[in-house]
């Protein structure tokens, strides 16, 4: 990803100093896969795009390296790391200053404060341990896209490249011959490949971003480069072939590949692919391989370094001013485009070939004064200032012109949604029973159509998925690393409310969709004098069906939580109990079902856990959950309209809601159908009723919004 065009010509024993213009192309083809994947949602494999530029970076780093070792007998760490500052440094920093001024410019305090804490990891070069971290955190789910999220990829190559260098010389006999540095690396690859296989399986979120688990790629390259006049040796009939099927596995990568299973086994597919293109073109001259070395797919290939740094942060921060569509898509593709033809001509290509940290030498001009030569304006200049304004003039003028095109472009998507409306005053749900529904019927479609935001409480600021988890597990109402055999009466009774004593007792099972409206059913019924106890565990469903963690580790607490549960309710009999589960629960099933087979399986789980209750119970619930919406931290801006918050009924919760009515009609229980309390009847979700804000991020029901459903709730469970 990282490795400039010139770094790109590779010293060949057979024929010299020859231009990789397939690498080149493979460049092309990675950040062209990315941007497609990013910007459009296809191909569903174009996430593979750093996988081949981990691979093509290993081999032209490793070799630039090695041949100077070979020539020189040692590296010079200084030369080395003076040349990756000024590749990478001056273009980064550019993207990641930009990126957080129209942070500042767009968002509210503090998303624009999440995005300069995202750029001090970025500017480290430890971005993928911070994603990582929140990857693997429950208590960050349901955050805002981070503009800055793809500079883990720079952030491993880095850690990689701060680390192999020096094992030529820490690792007694690789500055004596090849062999021992192939022998080296080859086990440094191996066992990163092992462990990658193990980390995806368990750790799937960590294995993503760990650089341990994601170095046997750049190895890959790295063990090409070693070898490199070994390979220059193959026969010229068979370079095609390993060429163009090497070109055909990235591209099969690009349509069957999946996030499952990654960056282990199924990374192998587009390591494999790109090694063989490699391969195919060391020691030619990339023969009858036209998609990857014509001209056009060099030039992609020469600017890939900078379409990759900027496709992102427009991607993310176009939408918040533009409604998506091909109108979106178009401005976002020449916004990129232009952006990174302009810096490319400007900072990154200027920079990388100047003298910037190099240390004071004399200079030709200095030793003997400089030549000069008459210009066409008839003026006496140094020669070389001519010709290297003459060399880089084009190259300016055309960076200068996507410059100026990208800004226009710019400036016209965040001045045109300007114009506002006059603000709509919104009725807010306070009063009960079918009165209830049909103030949050009126509010609800106020929301939906209003022209400015209300004043909401809470802010938008103050919401905060981490700070309303933490308040629900402190009350213990919300466990997590507790073991089902550490739950008990004490548990139970330190998420209790109202009277002990009272005749009445509903139970609220479920995972954090439960927890959220526990507001809800504490004040609707402590006021009827009921005796209200909660058990939540995070992430683990009431439907008797195996479940991973969002990340995708397996989760054999949720199967043993839940045979607890269900033992308490036979003990205890409650007089009424509540399950309400995630809608993103067929999406974690441990057998990876998918479609109709994970809907079928949802609802066998959830009959079986309702035929296991409902004997021992006087009345069992069903809750549908709150459809997902847009998470209010990223669609609420400087310049946004409550329409930019306002989401729709997806296929997913659909399906889901239609899973949950049938297990309720087979298991004797009541669905209690929640959408028209957060939806019109045409499916539109605002993002608030009244003043109140529906959701802390996407999924979770604040406080305020779900006390104020508490009359909704009871006269729903009749």
């Amino acid at each position: 990803m990282t490795g400039s065009h010139i770094e790109s010509h590779i010293d060949q024993p057979k024929t010299g100093h020859i231009p990789r213009r397939d690498i080149q192309g493979l460049r092309a083809i990675a950040v062209a896969a990315v941007i497609a994947n990013h910007l459009l949602g296809f191909p569903q494999g174009g996430f593979i795009g750093v996988d081949v530029f981990f691979v093509v970076s290993g081999f032209l780093i490793t070799g630039m390296l090695h041949r100077e070792h070979l020539r020189n007998g040692r590296i010079s760490f200084a030369s080395f790391y003076r040349r990756r500052i000024r590749r990478i440094v001056p273009m980064s920093t550019l993207v990641l200053i930009v990126t957080v001024a129209a942070g500042y410019l767009l968002y509210l305090s503090a998303q624009a404060r999440s995005v300069l804490v995202d750029a001090g990891w970025a500017l480290a070069f430890a971005a993928n341990w911070h994603l990582a971290l929140e990857g693997t955190d429950y208590w960050n789910m349901g955050s805002v896209v981070s503009p800055l999220q793809h500079y883990w990829s720079l952030a491993v190559e880095e850690q990689f490249y701060l680390v192999w260098p020096w094992l030529l010389v820490i690792v007694p006999g690789l500055r004596l011959r090849s062999r021992a540095l192939f022998i080296t690396m080859a086990v440094v690859t191996g066992g990163s490949l092992l462990w990658s296989l193990w980390e995806t399986a368990q750790h799937p979120t960590w294995a993503y971003f760990d650089t341990f688990s994601r170095a046997w790629e750049l190895g890959i390259g790295a063990l090409l480069a070693i070898a490199a006049r070994r390979l220059a040796s193959l026969p010229d009939r068979l370079r095609p072939w390993l060429a163009w099927t090497g070109l055909a596995m990235i591209i099969v990568s690009l349509v069957v590949v999946t996030e499952n299973h990654f960056p282990a086994p199924w990374g192998l597919l587009p390591v494999a692919g790109t090694a063989l293109v490699i391969i195919a073109g060391t020691g030619s001259d990339q023969r009858l391989l036209a998609p990857l070395t014509n001209r056009v797919s060099g030039y992609v290939g020469d600017i890939s370094y900078s379409l990759y740094l900027w496709h992102f942060p427009v991607i993310i921060l176009l939408a918040l001013v533009m409604p998506s569509g091909l109108l979106y898509q178009l401005t976002a593709l020449t916004l990129i485009v232009g952006l990174s033809i302009a810096s490319y001509h400007l900072v990154e290509n200027p920079i990388r070939q100047s003298s910037w940290l190099e240390p004071k030498t004399a200079t030709p001009w200095e030793k003997h004064g400089p030549r000069f030569v008459r210009s066409n304006s008839g003026e006496w200049v140094p020669a070389h200032l001519l010709e290297v304004t003459s060399r880089q003039n084009r190259g300016l003028k055309a960076g200068v012109a996507a410059l100026a095109l990208s800004l226009g472009l710019t400036a016209t998507a965040v001045l045109l949604p300007l114009g506002a409306g006059a603000e709509v005053t919104q009725p807010t749900a306070s009063v009960g029973g079918q009165q209830a529904a049909a103030a949050t019927g009126q509010a609800v479609s106020a929301a939906v159509t209003a022209k400015q935001f209300p004043q909401l409480n809470p802010s938008v600021d103050s919401l905060d998925t981490q700070a309303w988890l933490n308040s629900v597990a402190d009350q213990g109402c919300l466990s997590w690393d507790t073991e089902p055999s550490e739950t008990g009466p004490d548990t139970l009774k330190s998420c209790d409310a109202g009277n002990p004593a009272a005749e009445k007792r509903v139970v609220l099972l479920g995972d954090s969709y439960a927890a959220a409206w526990m507001p809800a059913v504490k004040k609707a019924y402590i006021a009827q004098n009921w005796y209200v106890q909660v058990v939540t565990k995070q992430q683990c469903p009431t439907a008797s069906v195996s479940v991973t963690l969002v990340g995708g580790d397996a989760y054999p607490e949720c199967d043993r939580h839940r045979e607890w549960t269900l033992e308490m309710i036979r003990q205890t009999k409650p007089d009424l109990v509540i399950l309400a589960d995630a809608e993103d629960t067929p999406e974690r099933l441990a057998d990876h079902a998918t479609g109709a087979a994970a809907d079928a399986e949802i609802t066998r789980g959830l009959t079986d856990t309702l035929a296991a209750i409902t004997p021992n119970v006087g009345k069992t619930v069903v809750l549908a959950p709150p459809p997902a919406g847009k998470t209010l931290q990223g669609c609420v801006t400087r310049i946004s309209h409550p329409a930019d918050c306002t989401s729709t009924i997806s296929a997913g919760w659909t399906h889901f809601s239609e899973a949950l009515h049938s297990a309720a009609a087979q298991g004797n229980a009541q669905y209690v159908d929640t959408h028209l309390w957060f939806c019109t009847e045409d499916g539109r979700c605002p993002g608030f009723i009244g003043t109140t804000p529906v959701r802390v991020d996407d999924v979770h029901l604040t406080t305020t919004e779900a006390a104020a459903l508490a009359p909704l709730l009871a006269e729903a469970i009749h």
